[in-house]
C-alpha cells in the first residue's frame, strides 16, 4: 500500500511575502566588499528589477526539503523529516503526493536534467537513473566541500533523421527507398551548482568530482536554487536576512540583484527560470512566478550565450564552445579547455580529467590501465585479484580489501569486504536500498546486500551459503566458482 503524505489543516500562519525589499543585509558577492555596488550596476544594465507573485499550493507538513523540475514546472519532490521521498505532478497540491522511496542517508534532494538527485549525509551525490515509480540510484561523485547543492534543466531541440524504409528482399517488385524522415526531439542537459561551507560557489555539468568550476563567493546565502529552459541557467539565492536574489551572469559575483523578501521561507527550489517554490516555516508550500526578468539572462548583446568562469563572465565562441560547457559535444569529441575537440593520449601517458598525465616508471608510482584514476601508489593499490601488496596499506572504508575472495576479506573499521567478479573489492557499508550513507561499489541501480544460495553436494548434502554481493546472480556465480557442487539461487527449502 502506498503511503500518503500527511497534512495539517489547522495550521494557518502568514503567507510568504513577495514585496520588493532593498533593506537589510545584502548578499556578499566578493571578498573585497565591492559586491553591492556591482549588483546595483547589474540591475541598471538589465532593466527594471523583476518581481515575484506567490500563490499557496498546499501544506505538506512533513516536508523538510523540496526539489522541482519538468512538466512545465509542475513536478515537485519532497524529502520528509523521516527521510521518506514523495513526488507531486501537480505543483505540490494537497492530495497529489505519491510515495517513492525511503532514503535514510539523504540530507537533501535536487533536480537537474529532468532527473532527481540525492545529496547524502556523507556528502556523496547520487542520481536516480530509474523512474519516479521505480527508483534506482547511481553514484555521481563526492563534493565533500559542499553544504548544499541545486540543479537546473537546460532544454534544447535537435533534429533527428530516421533511416529510410527499405523493402525486404523478395517482398515484391523492387522499389525505391522512402526518403529519410526528420523529426525534432527535446534534449535535457543537467547543470549543477554547489554552495560550499566557506561560502564559495561552484558549477558543474555532470557532478563528477573533477568537473566543478569556481564562480564566486556568496557568504551570506543560506539556500540556493537554479532554473533554466530554452535559455541559459538562472541561479537564485536566499540570504540569511530572508532577501531573495536573482543572478543574470551564470552565477558570477557581479550579477546578483535583490528582487524580493520572503521572511518565513526555509527552503527554495526552481523548476524553470521563472517558476519558484518556497517552503515556509509553517510547512506551507508556495509557487512563485518571476515577472519582468527577460533582461536577466547571461546572453551577450550579440545574442551569444555567456558562462561564468572563475568569477568572470565569458562570451562563448559559438555553438562548439557552448556545446562544450553544456556537456553536449558530438560523438568522438571531448570538452578540452572549453572547446570540443579530438583528444588522445599516447605513449606512457594516461587521460586524467582531460589532461595527459605521465605518472612515471618507478616501482612506487604507476598509471592505471584505464586511466580513470590517474596515478597511484603501487603499495596501496590492489592487484588484479583484489589483493594489496602490503596489508597495512588497505582495509578501511572505500579502500581495497586485503586477502579478498568471495568469502570476504580484511576490513579494519567494521565495514564489510564487498566482493566483485569484475573490478576491485572494497571495504564498505552494506546498509542497502536507495540512497544510503557509505560507499556503494555496485553498478548503477544495484546496492550491496547479503544474498543466500543453496549448495547441493552429492545429492543430499545441502547447506546454505551467504555472501555480500551486488545481486543474487553475482552471489550465486561467485559461490559456484568456488565449489564443484550445484548451487541454486536462494536458501535451501
Amino acid at each position: 500500500m502506498k503511503k500518503q503524505l500527511r497534512f495539517l489543516s489547522t495550521v494557518t500562519l502568514l503567507a510568504a511575502a513577495a514585496a520588493l525589499s532593498t533593506v537589510g543585509c545584502a548578499m556578499q558577492t566578493s571578498e573585497n566588499g565591492d559586491g553591492d555596488e556591482a549588483a546595483s550596476e547589474s540591475a541598471l544594465a538589465n532593466g527594471p528589477t523583476p518581481t515575484v507573485t506567490w500563490t499557496k499550493v498546499g501544506l505538506p507538513w512533513a516536508a523538510a526539503k523540496i526539489a522541482a523540475c519538468g512538466e512545465n514546472g509542475n513536478r515537485v519532490y519532497a524529502l520528509n523529516t523521516d527521510r521518506t521521498l514523495y513526488v507531486s505532478h501537480a505543483s505540490g497540491r494537497d492530495g497529489t503526493w505519491q510515495y517513492m522511496a525511503t532514503i535514510g542517508g539523504t540530507q537533501q534532494i535536487l533536480c537537474a536534467g529532468n532527473a532527481l538527485y540525492g545529496f547524502n549525509d556523507d556528502r556523496s551525490l547520487w542520481k536516480n537513473v530509474g523512474t519516479d515509480s521505480a527508483v534506482s540510484w547511481a553514484y555521481v561523485g563526492n563534493p565533500a566541500g559542499a553544504k548544499q547543492l541545486t540543479g537546473a534543466t537546460l532544454t534544447s531541440t535537435v533534429t533527428v533523421v530516421d533511416p529510410p524504409d527499405v523493402p525486404e528482399p523478395g517482398s515484391g517488385p523492387i522499389q525505391h527507398p522512402s526518403p529519410p524522415k526528420r523529426h525534432t526531439v527535446e534534449v535535457y542537459s543537467p547543470v549543477l551548482y554547489a554552495l560550499n561551507d566557506d561560502g564559495s560557489f561552484y558549477k558543474s555539468v555532470t557532478g563528477a568530482d573533477s568537473s566543478w568550476g569556481y564562480l564566486g563567493k556568496i557568504a551570506y546565502t543560506t539556500r540556493i536554487a537554479a532554473g533554466a529552459g530554452p535559455y541559459p541557467v538562472r541561479p537564485f539565492a536566499l540570504n540569511s536576512d530572508q532577501s531573495l536574489w536573482i543572478n543574470s551572469g551564470d552565477g558570477c559575483d557581479s550579477y546578483w540583484t535583490n528582487f524580493a523578501s520572503i521572511p518565513y521561507t526555509i527552503e527554495i527550489a526552481a523548476s524553470t527560470a521563472v517558476d519558484l517554490y518556497a517552503l515556509n516555516s509553517d510547512k506551507s508550500l508556495f509557487k512563485g512566478t518571476v515577472n519582468g526578468s527577460s533582461g536577466y539572462v547571461s546572453v551577450a548583446s550579440t545574442g551569444q550565450s555567456q558562462r561564468c568562469d572563475n568569477g568572470r563572465l565569458l562570451t562563448t565562441t559559438g555553438n562548439v564552445d557552448q556545446a562544450c560547457w553544456q556537456g553536449t559535444c558530438n560523438a568522438g569529441l571531448d570538452c578540452i579547455d572549453t572547446v570540443c575537440r579530438v583528444h588522445e593520449c599516447k605513449g606512457q601517458t594516461r587521460d586524467v580529467g582531460g589532461q595527459c598525465v605521465h605518472c612515471g616508471s618507478t616501482h612506487e608510482v604507476a598509471c592505471t590501465s584505464g586511466g580513470e584514476y590517474g596515478c597511484f601508489d603501487v603499495h596501496t593499490a590492489p592487484d588484479a585479484t583484489g589483493h594489496c601488496e602490503f596489508d597495512h596499506w588497505c582495509g578501511t572504508e572505500g579502500k581495497p580489501c586485503c586477502n579478498a575472495d568471495y568469502l570476504g576479506g580484511d576490513c579494519n573499521d567494521g565495514t564489510t569486504c564487498i566482493f566483485q567478479l569484475i573490478g576491485i573489492n572494497h571495504c564498505g557499508h552494506t546498509n542497502g536500498g536507495g540512497v544510503s550513507g557509505g560507499y556503494n561499489p555496485c553498478p548503477a541501480g544495484q546496492t550491496a546486500a547479503t544474498y543466500t544460495s543453496c549448495v547441493d553436494c552429492d545429492g543430499g548434502g545441502w547447506h546454505n551459503q551467504s555472501m555480500v554481493a551486488c545481486s543474487q546472480a553475482v552471489a550465486t556465480a561467485s559461490i559456484q566458482a568456488s565449489t564443484q557442487c550445484k548451487v541454486w539461487d536462494g536458501a535451501c527449502h
